[in-house]
């Protein structure tokens, strides 16, 4: 708590052997994303005896949290507003150049309720002076953690995409990465489209067909889930849940490397879904 404002904020310490590659990025990037709705703002980073030290906004529980307390069951209602509003973190982000390379439920967090700037009682005058991106909504889903993102642009100031390339390492978290990062394929915004759906169907149906693979190492245990990602067919992936599902699946399946997602179709589709069940 910043003892001149009251102002309550979380300090993330990075021990020694964290990539400092992958620290410049998380503090890179956050800054870059700050300011705009459903990102965290860093107030400073630093070392701290031989820590590094990132102090930033103090969110709510991750969805992943959320999701176990009610049972690893998500309703359909709540399943199409995540959905929304994670399509809106990833059109912003991309429109800033951006990819995460690793959405997974522990990056996606609820603005924090308790957080003593919205409780105008705590800090009372203070409350005014404070800029309007650190007021945290808990109708917000925040998107944090980008020590593996990167950009997309070759140059930035055309905004000229990279090219693809081949025969890369895997970079995300297993469950959730596209097949295109395990198959050694550079990631694009794609990417993170098809990591947002396999979090939405795992919401759904508590469970993705790759999931609690058991193997004797970490390599085989690799292999393995490549190979079932590989085999499960969008249908299979999809099957007692709504159409909608599948066919934004097959969507993002058929985006080519560079080309710009048309996001309003997945706001769209999530929109018409509750409408058309009279949610």
């Amino acid at each position: 708590i910043n003892r001149f404002s009251f102002h309550e904020v979380a300090v993330k310490i990075l021990n020694t052997d964290t990539s400092q590659d992958n620290i410049r990025k998380e503090i890179d990037y956050t800054k870059k994303l700050q300011g705009s709705i459903g990102f965290p703002s860093i107030y400073y980073d630093g070392v701290c005896e031989k820590k590094n030290i990132i102090v930033e906004s103090l969110l709510g529980p991750s969805l992943d949290k959320l999701f176990k307390f009610c049972g690893r069951i998500f309703p359909l209602k709540t399943v199409c507003l995540i959905g929304m509003e994670m399509i809106k973190r990833l059109e912003t982000m991309h429109d800033k150049g951006i990819i995460h390379r690793d959405l997974k439920p522990n990056n996606l967090t609820w603005g924090n309720f308790n957080n003593s700037y919205n409780n105008i009682s705590i800090i009372n005058n203070n409350y005014n002076n404070v800029n309007n991106s650190d007021k945290l909504d808990i109708k917000t889903i925040y998107l944090i953690d980008f020590g593996l993102s990167c950009t997309y642009w070759e140059n930035s100031k055309a905004q000229k995409h990279y090219k693809s390339t081949c025969g890369l390492n895997f970079v995300g978290t297993l469950r959730y990465a596209s097949l295109n990062s395990h198959n050694g394929i550079r990631q694009s915004r794609r990417d993170d489209l098809e990591s947002m759906i396999y979090i939405l169907i795992y919401f759904l149906k508590g469970r993705l067909p790759w999931q609690d693979v058991k193997a004797k190492t970490k390599e085989e245990r690799y292999k393995l889930i490549h190979q079932i990602k590989a085999k499960s067919t969008i249908d299979s992936l999809c099957k007692d849940i709504p159409n909608e599902f599948t066919e934004l699946l097959q969507y993002v399946k058929d985006l080519q490397f560079e080309e710009r997602p048309y996001y309003n179709k997945f706001y769209s589709y999530f929109q018409n879904l509750i409408n058309k069940l009279n949610i």
